[in-house]
């Protein structure tokens, strides 16, 4: 019986996840996600843009970007398409041409016609997770998602 409760304590400690109720079918929300034409002008930090966007959306496939910050400054972004299961499930390792930083998991799920987005990043270890969140991650992913429900509603 413990040796279970330490695998789930291992597993979740280093777990941050973001869910949203957003006012949209689950085929419009997942076009917002992996269509380059949608996904590259909402995803990020509040007042980051993409750009050099390379993004080829199939298992395997790769999704790089540079995100240039308010400051000017510009971060290379490398995400891996591991699993897409359309309209429900998206699967990515997510860093730069160096390193995976972390694996994220994006579930959609009807919701009496509304469409619950739940997105899980999977860190290397508690310290990083605790790390990110008082550098405020939930925050951040809370307003990204109110950049994309922005964009949804644009569609």
């Amino acid at each position: 019986m413990f040796g279970s409760l330490d695998t789930f304590l291992h597993e979740t400690e280093s777990e941050l996840i973001h869910s949203r109720l957003l006012d949209a079918p689950a085929a419009l929300v997942w076009k917002a996600l992996t269509d380059p034409k949608h996904v590259n002008l909402w995803w990020g930090p509040v007042e980051f843009k993409n750009i050099d966007v390379q993004q080829d959306v199939r298992v395997g496939g790769a999704w790089r970007f540079k995100m240039a910050g308010p400051d000017g400054k510009v971060y290379q972004n490398k995400c891996t398409y591991l699993e897409l299961v359309e309209p429900s499930r998206l699967v990515m390792d997510i860093g730069d041409d160096d390193a995976v930083v972390f694996r994220s998991t994006i579930t959609l799920s009807e919701e009496g016609g509304k469409t619950r987005l739940t997105m899980g990043a999977k860190l290397p270890d508690r310290v990083t997770r605790d790390t990110k969140l008082k550098f405020g991650a939930l925050e951040s992913g809370q307003k990204s998602f109110a950049k994309l429900e922005a964009h949804i509603a644009t569609m």
